[in-house]
């Protein structure tokens, strides 16, 4: 009878006895990492016989991390997720590890490491030299996200605006308008020796993405032009028009801003966004 009552206790934990213990995780990488962020993909393998209630990276400057440390959440179950960890120090070591709760506790994938990236004002960086960093406020700024304006290493040769006498609707002043204004000029202006038109069509060590700065963002570059480097005391055209036949222009020399008419000669400095 005891015989046959092991043989059936065996046979039914066939059917429902399930093993139970912690996930297996994986940290697979960490990437796209710059000044205040990087991204990690993870994978949860097995969820180890109980339901993953809870899986993300766990994130220190030290060795070791754990969830008494700084962590993401991103969803349960098994399968492949991805954070985005944002809001850290430049220029810091970060030390990351997926890991996966169960009902038996949680489980940690290998630990990789993550260097945040530092950019200063004159550093190079895309194609030319860092020329601002945006602030809270400006148009664009992300928090936890270091964004700002490069601008080309080399002035193009002096040329006009462009069109004398073509109205270009619509272009602003505003920071961060400088690529809407250029984009708005090309497209009214069909002259291809046209300020705005040579921003555009500049490629920089595969960088094509150039235009011709707004009076604001031309206003900062000034700012910082002896951090920059290589400005010459000249007037700068800005994609900010005032008239169908004129345009802001900035003078480097005296600081001086000012409507030209868009025939005249003046420098021009192609700027991109980071």
């Amino acid at each position: 009878m005891r015989l046959l009552l092991l043989s059936l206790s065996l046979t039914a934990c066939l059917f429902s006895c399930t093993r139970a213990e912690k996930p297996t995780v994986q940290t697979t990488s960490v990437f796209d990492a710059d000044l205040t962020s990087f991204k990690a993909l993870g994978e949860v393998l097995d969820d180890g016989g109980e339901s993953v209630v809870s899986r993300g990276f766990v994130y220190s400057t030290r060795p070791g991390p754990t969830l008494i440390d700084f962590y993401t959440t991103e969803g349960s179950g098994t399968g492949i997720f991805l954070s985005e960890i944002t809001n850290l120090s430049q220029a810091r070591t970060y030390y990351v590890r997926a890991y996966a709760t169960n009902a038996l506790g949680t489980a940690y994938g290998d630990e990789l490491e993550v260097f945040t990236q530092r950019f200063l004002l004159g550093d190079t960086l895309g194609g030319g030299i860092v020329a601002y960093i945006l602030q809270p406020g400006d148009s664009g700024y992300v928090s936890g996200r270091t964004k700002g304006l490069i601008v080309a290493k080399e002035d193009l040769p002096d040329g006009e605006w462009g069109c004398r006498g073509t109205d270009v609707t619509g272009t602003r002043s505003a920071f961060g308008s400088g690529s809407s204004n250029t984009t708005q000029i090309v497209n009214a202006c069909s002259d291809p020796d046209a300020a705005a038109a040579l921003c555009a069509a500049l490629d920089i060590n595969g960088y094509s993405d150039w235009y011709l700065p707004s009076r604001s963002e031309l206003q900062v570059i000034n700012q910082n032009k002896f951090v920059i480097g290589g400005f010459q005391n000249k007037k700068y055209w800005s994609s900010t028009q005032i008239t169908a036949n004129s345009a802001w222009v900035i003078d480097f020399s005296t600081n001086f801003e000012f409507g030209e008419i868009k025939s005249e000669q003046h420098a021009i400095r192609p700027i991109r966004s980071f």
